[in-house]
């Protein structure tokens, strides 16, 4: 072996071993509104976004690992298992909209008044990982359209569609990789704030949630799960009657 074919075999070794240590390792951006306070911040959960719709299910494998972030035992949703049961046309209408147009700002303008935290919360979950000890594993999904906001350091940056874009039906997540967002939209404000993103291609779901609960508390600290007053008042027409992105 000559030594150019030695020293090409040794950086092709060192880089594999560095792909390898990366390798479940969460990389992790947070955006945010100019001004966007992120201590001790109170929050009504809207719900999960997965597999390109709402689902009430998915929030409870999540639940555990994300609600001491929350400072809560249990973590009212408003679109959750409770809605599915006592307002089937109020779901149905949720489910329609979001299906075709992602969890915009516009729909959550219904529900600011309903909501009793200063901010609205929307999980979105896209992508797969491997299986969780405890059994459980995300299925591909679509991610929320991108809002525009500030990187950490406070440089500008801008996602891709506007608030209220419909997700890219086209684009599924990677198996073997999960995507995690987190997206605060401001009842005052009346518009998105802040998006936590987490990219996670490691093994365990388990792992992924913790670590992405670790980040949270570390740049979101001291949040609070407030629930909603009355989401029934909502009518489902409002929803079908919001005029298309």
């Amino acid at each position: 072996m000559t030594p150019a074919v030695r020293a090409g075999t040794f950086l092709l070794a060192v880089l594999a071993a560095a792909c390898a240590d990366d390798r479940g390792q969460p990389r992790f951006d947070l955006r945010y509104a100019p001004g966007f306070a992120q201590q001790n911040v109170s929050m009504s959960v809207f719900g999960v976004f997965k597999d390109g719709r709402m689902s009430a299910e998915a929030w409870s494998p999540m639940a555990a690992h994300l609600s001491p972030w929350l400072d809560a035992n249990s973590c009212e949703l408003a679109y959750g298992k409770v809605l599915l049961k006592n307002d089937g046309p109020l779901a149905d209408a949720i489910e329609e909209r979001t299906a075709a147009n992602g969890v915009s700002d516009e729909l959550l303008d219904l529900f600011a008044d309903r909501a009793r935290g200063d901010e609205i919360l929307t999980l979105v979950v896209s992508g797969e990982v491997g299986a969780s000890d405890a059994g459980a594993s995300p299925a591909p999904s679509q991610p929320m359209p991108a809002r525009r906001g500030r990187g950490r350091r406070g440089a500008a940056s801008a996602g891709g569609a506007p608030p209220g874009a419909p997700p890219n039906r086209g684009s599924r997540g990677r198996r073997g990789t999960l995507e995690m967002q987190v997206y605060l939209y401001s009842v005052k404000l009346r518009r998105s704030v802040a998006v936590l993103t987490m990219t996670y291609d490691g093994d365990s779901l388990d792992q992924a949630l913790d670590r992405f609960r670790a980040e949270l508390q570390k740049e979101l600290p001291g949040a609070t799960c407030t629930g909603w007053n009355a989401i029934e008042d909502v009518v489902p027409e409002s929803i079908r009657e919001l005029p298309e992105p």
